[in-house]
């Protein structure tokens, strides 16, 4: 007889009764799905061809993209609950944007480095992310330069490609008019 399978990860439930004789066969196959999925890395190289990825495939803990890209990429999850660790290698000045195998869920933008997925089934959203920790945070800074990665408050316009980890944390649209003094509007200095 077939064990049942758990929804997400498709982890072998014994009956009572049942393996007779044979219960390490379903017990071991658990053990190890499971240090995969506490510890296991799966690398996908990645070009400009649609990923779809398998059940055995997101049964690791990392995830890891390498390669050129050579166009924007969508990588396609199982329709399952888990959170990942998602470690992007690739190269190239395009995307990848994971979704999940349901329709009509959140996608995201997967930026250079590593960044912590959480899913649901149908949508996938940043748990966190280093590249986003200081996206919409103000500072106070004096000098003629800015640091690498942030803007001033001018009202003039950010580069979707400069700042994608600003676009792609927020949906929001906000412009700070200075008046051309350096103060905005009620006078305060930033």
């Amino acid at each position: 007889m077939v064990d049942p399978v758990t929804p997400n990860r498709g982890l072998a439930l014994p009956t009572r009764g049942s393996d007779v004789g044979t219960w390490d066969v379903p017990v071991n196959g658990n053990t190890s799905t499971l240090d995969l999925i506490l510890s296991g890395t799966f690398i996908q190289a990645l070009t400009n061809v649609p990923v779809t990825l398998t059940l055995a495939q997101v049964n690791n803990m990392q995830i890891a993209f390498t390669g050129a890209l050579t166009a924007n990429v969508p990588v396609t999850f199982p329709a399952i609950g888990g959170i990942w660790i998602i470690n992007n290698q690739t190269t190239g000045d395009f995307d990848i944007t994971l979704e999940s195998a349901t329709a009509g869920g959140a996608t995201i933008v997967v930026p250079t480095g590593i960044s912590q997925v959480f899913s649901d089934g149908k949508n996938l959203i940043f748990v966190s992310n280093p590249a986003f920790d200081d996206v919409g945070k103000v500072y106070e800074y004096s000098g003629l330069r800015l640091p690498a990665g942030h803007l001033w408050a001018n009202g003039g316009q950010a580069s979707r490609t400069s700042f994608a980890n600003l676009f792609n944390a927020t949906t929001e649209v906000a412009t700070v008019n200075m008046n051309g003094t350096g103060l905005p509007p009620w006078g305060d200095p930033v």
